[in-house]
């Protein structure tokens, strides 16, 4: 029995998907164990970002809310551009995470997300972020994250965060200060790391302890997400 063409080109399609993608998601992409970053001060930033950042900005005060700076991670793959904002008052830390900020000068692109979060004291963070992108590897087991898809006003997000942050007051919130950012990345990231290799999702690079590459298991998940019509932003 003959299949129509556009069956064919599927199947065809997604054989190269196993066959060729597979093997380079697998050999190509890498993640640091350790991430390095640059402060980027504002007079450096991309014509795109200042702009982006110039709309973004005064949303962010009117919610009690001051950037402290801008970080890029030097030894990852891609050119994302985190911008950090504090408050003096409410112990939730906001991410402006840019990561494909010089594409068509704009910053509304799907996969840039702002993210809002706050840590305890027992060690568990809750999240709550806009991103239209499917998660491929595993999350903490402590770390809740609220998934708010195509959420773009900032104050809704927030209210959406404060909502979800009730059910943890009794952790006890814990404040964040700008020179602890790194510091509290890296000892989050570290556990991170070790949870996707417990999983079997990332595996130690050989001759190279300091990053981890993808398993089939993670690359299978990957392609997944990007086959399924319903795990991302799909039109």
């Amino acid at each position: 029995m003959d299949l129509p063409i556009d069956i064919v080109l599927f199947l065809v399609v997604l054989v190269g998907f196993f066959a060729i993608g597979l093997p380079l998601i697998t050999s190509r992409v890498s993640v640091p164990r350790k991430v390095e970053f640059e402060e980027i001060p504002d007079h450096a930033l991309s014509p795109a970002q200042t702009l982006y950042f110039a709309r973004l900005d005064p949303k962010l005060r009117e919610m009690g809310y001051r950037p402290y700076g801008n970080r890029i991670p030097t030894n990852m793959q891609g050119r994302a551009l985190v911008r950090l904002y504090l408050s003096d008052v409410d112990p939730a830390i906001v991410m402006m995470n840019l990561l494909t900020s010089d594409v068509g000068g704009s910053g509304d692109h799907p996969m840039n997300y702002l993210e809002i979060m706050t840590r305890y004291r027992d060690g568990s963070i809750l999240s709550t972020r806009n991103a239209e992108i499917s998660e491929v590897l595993d999350v903490l087991p402590d770390h809740v994250i609220q998934e708010r898809r195509g959420l773009r006003d900032p104050a809704s997000l927030k209210r959406a965060h404060d909502l979800k942050a009730e059910e943890f007051r009794s952790r006890e919130p814990v404040f964040s200060r700008a020179d602890e950012f790194e510091q509290a990345f890296h000892q989050y990231h570290e556990r991170w790391c070790e949870h996707q290799v417990s999983r079997g999702l990332l595996r130690v690079v050989d001759g190279d302890e300091d990053r981890l590459r993808p398993t089939v298991k993670a690359g299978v998940r990957g392609i997944g997400n990007f086959l399924n019509p319903f795990a991302d932003n799909f039109t």
